[in-house]
């Protein structure tokens, strides 16, 4: 049966649009539980519905529906966009700053799915602060849906007949296959990418073949929809951060939207969804989607701890509300109402992602425009930033520091645990006159013949580890050995098998660096070894740490950590250093940082400045606490290195 007449609008679609938006709201209000899927099921719906009803009147034009999409979805997302960045321009430090304008040129170009999706897989994702352009990600699944769909319909349709259904569910299922089998390996991806979602779609789209075969009584209808309020109820009551998704368990809540749709609009349980207040929340959903977010991020931001009240988070759901209403009057309305061809509006559309795109990028190479601060605010965001950041370009190793242009005199290799201390070295390499280069590879073991097992980096961390050996055997300036000794666990093996397979941890990372000290330690080379670290109380924001050029609530206070503890966490593995230095005593120094953090006890922040900018990675100001405090060791380190130099040294340019 072909639909001949133009589908007519579904007062109950917009009631479950409702639904869908307040669960997503407030589940990101933190009200639990309301953690449900349903839009990408409406979407198929709606977006399959369209295009074959077009299609079998004879009406239906690629350029059309195009036309119709980026006058329905670019017009409130831009908006959307400009009004983040505004705000972010007015609160956010210059860092954050720069890290928004990069995750909305992602929006922008419709990939923010793919860009989240990777940069999940970062070292620092678990520390970084959520985006306020987040939610993104959704919209560009969907526009990366429409890319491909209609597409697929009309082959479908013209080749296959009546068997485009078939086509659909072997699409959908496997998709769904896929998703739920990634969810082990990688669940970013199942969350993020199309393939994994078009199951998703699919099931909304099958639901219109389903309308067309099969003629319900009410009560049939009514049976449906009660069965499809009850799977998501169920969803909204049971599933929580825990739960895999998307994968079998999104079928719950699917299912239940399509049962709903199926449904239709005319037994009891309809008024549900066609009352007044649903439909308008309907309607202004998609608006209400993109506000909510942003207005839930800077909150958290501006307010801290204060966010989390029942008047804030009332507050931000009356905002969003209103700024939702306001936005599908005078923005989505009027230029859904307009009508004109493609290549105009997607002209205009063009021209404004790349003039707010410039935008962004320039405020991104501009470093988050720190002109916006006080010349003293921008002193305390200096400090403040990770003890990687004053680098610069290098090209043999990940960065430069100290007096770039000189000789080497100082190298640095090992993780993020390495990347820390170059804020300490950077200014006892300058009262040198050395280079110092940093040789340093997130979440990687890069000592001789180490490697980390049931990591998706191993292959790269071999490769960089063993680039970065070989540059530094090319030269006999002293080398700084730093990890996360303690996180890796039995994840570390040494290749080189020196040290057994029943051997312990410490004893691989022992075997590691004397294996590192015999393969570079030719001619005498010194080694300074940075033991165990600290690890604060806990954790606040980071981006909150900063100053911005507006007023937020400072993050909340964090209690020191007592100085006993640290040392006895640190005790066995410290010994095992003391032991290394005793068999190499002319080559092998240790520095241990709690005797610089840490004094009766070991604090978070000192003179209201952070020492830590995440879990235990230091700030600037953490860093430069340990160089100042150790000034002594370091300086004498970098002076007795550099005179064991056998034959010419690397000029700066090598």
């Amino acid at each position: 049966m072909e639909l001949r007449t133009k589908p007519p609008n579904r007062r109950d679609i917009d009631g479950l649009r409702a639904i869908s938006v307040l669960c997503v709201f407030l589940y990101h209000l933190e009200i639990p539980p309301f953690r449900v899927d349903l839009f990408f099921v409406i979407s198929g719906y709606l977006i399959s519905r369209n295009v074959l009803s077009d299609t079998e009147r004879g009406r239906f034009s690629i350029q059309r529906f195009y036309e119709r999409r980026i006058r329905r979805l670019f017009p409130a997302a831009i908006v959307t966009i400009l009004g983040t960045l505004l705000i972010g321009a007015l609160w956010f430090s210059p860092e954050h700053f720069k890290s928004l304008t990069q995750d909305v040129v992602a929006a922008l170009g419709s990939v923010s799915n793919f860009y989240f999706w990777r940069g999940s897989h970062a070292y620092f994702a678990k520390a970084a602060d959520p985006s306020a352009v987040l939610h993104f990600w959704s919209l560009a699944v969907e526009e990366q849906f429409y890319l491909v769909w209609p597409s697929v319909l009309l082959i479908g349709r013209r080749f296959l007949g009546k068997a485009l259904p078939a086509l659909i569910l072997l699409l959908g299922a496997g998709s769904l296959f896929a998703a739920q089998a990634s969810l082990a390996t990688d669940s970013a991806g199942a969350f993020y990418l199309p393939a994994y979602r078009a199951f998703e779609f699919a099931i909304g789209a099958l639901v219109i073949f389903a309308e067309r075969r099969f003629v319900l009584p009410a009560s049939a209808q009514s049976i449906l929809a009660a069965l499809g309020f009850g799977l998501i109820a169920y969803a909204v009551i049971s599933f929580d951060g825990t739960t895999a998704f998307p994968g079998a368990n999104a079928l719950i809540p699917c299912i239940g939207a399509a049962c709903l749709i199926w449904a239709g609009q005319s037994h009891p349980l309809a008024a549900a969804l066609t009352n007044p207040v649903a439909v308008r929340i309907g309607l202004i959903s998609y608006s209400l989607y993109l506000a909510h977010w942003p207005l839930i991020v800077y909150a958290g931001y501006i307010l801290g701890d204060g966010a989390q009240t029942i008047a804030a988070k009332s507050s931000v759901f009356v905002l969003a509300v209103a700024s939702s209403e306001l936005m599908y009057r005078y923005v989505e309305t009027p230029f859904r109402a307009r009508n004109t061809s493609l290549f105009p509006v997607m002209g205009v559309a063009a021209a404004l992602i790349v003039m707010v795109g410039s935008l962004a990028f320039l405020a991104n190479r501009q470093d988050g425009w720190p002109w916006r601060l006080s010349v003293e605010a921008r002193a305390t965001v200096d400090l403040q930033r990770f003890g990687f950041w004053p680098c610069t370009r290098s090209a043999q190793s990940k960065c430069a520091f100290g007096a770039v242009n000189e000789k080497i005199g100082i190298q640095v290799i090992g993780d993020s645990f390495a990347e820390q201390y170059v804020a300490a070295f950077d200014p006892a390499a300058k009262r040198a006159a050395v280079r110092g280069e940093a040789y340093t590879e997130e979440g990687c073991p890069m000592l001789v013949g180490l490697y980390r097992t049931n990591f998706d980096g191993t292959v790269q961390c071999r490769s960089e580890r063993d680039k970065y050996l070989a540059a530094i055997k090319r030269n006999t300036s002293p080398v700084v050995l730093s990890q996360s000794w303690l996180t890796y666990g039995g994840e570390i093996h040494s290749e080189l098998g020196h040290s057994g397979s029943d051997a312990s941890w410490i004893d691989v990372w022992r075997t590691g660096i004397e294996d590192t000290i015999r393969d570079l330690g030719a001619n005498g080379r010194r080694f300074l070894i940075i033991g165990g670290g600290v690890e604060p109380g806990c954790r606040s924001q980071m981006s909150r740490f900063a100053p911005g050029p507006l007023w937020h609530a400072p993050s909340k206070p964090c209690p020191p950590v007592p100085v006993e503890t640290v040392r006895s966490r640190n005790k066995e593995f410290n010994a095992m250093l003391a032991d290394v230095q005793e068999r190499h005593p002319d080559q092998v120094r240790i520095l241990l940082p709690d005797q610089y953090l840490c004094d009766a006890d070991c604090p978070a922040t000192v003179n209201g400045l952070w020492l830590y900018w995440d879990v235990d990675h230091l700030t600037v100001a953490g860093a430069q606490r340990v160089g100042k405090l150790a000034e002594s060791v370091i300086s004498q380190f970098i002076e007795d290195g550099n005179e064991v130099v056998v034959g010419p040294q690397p000029s700066s340019g090598q």
